[in-house]
């Protein structure tokens, strides 16, 4: 227990870390409750007790006071183990923990969202959902620069003029155009689909009887 002029800092060890949890008290002391984290800022649960109990600890005086284990274990009884609700951290590809509010964002074809469930103990909880749709153009991202990739720009509509009456064709639900033909020209015809500067314009060839 480490005591300076303006707070007090409790530090919980056991036989392999000497450095468990910490929990700070302000002085002067008006809380009842001491807050107990890890290293990584993560909840380690409290100490429960009286703001006038507490207030005895600043009258050790300055300094660092140190305990051995048998002075200072914890009795099974005051002990309340809870459950973790969910998770408490990540742990970094360099080995850091990240902790406290986190903000998820998803790109390259990742859909973030939530939705409602329920646990164990049959309560509604929310839960994150990861949809991977995937990102057709993630080949653009990779050029540099980005004018040097031609976009691709799918067709939307289809229109059918036929003098002065006109019809538009849209895609199905895949984004799908089906275009098919008949032989009501000719038994043998055939359907050509070419580009020009123009646009892409199709043709039936062959001859008509």
């Amino acid at each position: 227990m480490e005591i300076t002029s303006d707070k007090i800092t409790i530090t919980i060890g056991d036989v392999t870390n000497a450095n468990r949890l910490t929990g700070e008290i302000d002085l002067p002391i008006t809380e009842d409750i001491v807050r107990l984290v890890d290293s990584n800022e993560r909840s380690g649960g409290m100490l429960v007790s009286e703001a006038s109990r507490l207030s005895l600890l600043s009258a050790w005086g300055v300094g660092t006071h140190t305990f051995e284990r048998g002075q200072t274990e914890f009795c099974v009884t005051c002990q309340m183990p809870i459950p973790a609700p969910g998770v408490t951290g990540f742990k970094l590809d360099n080995g850091d923990i990240l902790t406290g509010k986190v903000w998820f964002v998803g790109e390259d074809g990742v859909v973030l969202s939530t939705e409602l469930s329920t646990d164990a103990q049959n309560n509604v909880i929310e839960l994150i959902r990861v949809d991977i749709v995937g990102d057709s153009l993630y080949l653009q991202k990779l050029c540099n620069p980005e004018d040097l990739y031609s976009p691709v720009n799918p067709i939307k509509t289809i229109r059918i003029v036929n003098d002065t009456y006109t019809y538009d064709c849209e895609p199905d639900e895949q984004g799908n155009f089906n275009i098919q033909m008949n032989d009501s020209l000719a038994a043998d015809a055939a359907l050509r689909v070419r580009t020009t500067d123009e646009g892409i314009v199709i043709t039936v060839e062959g001859s008509t009887p």
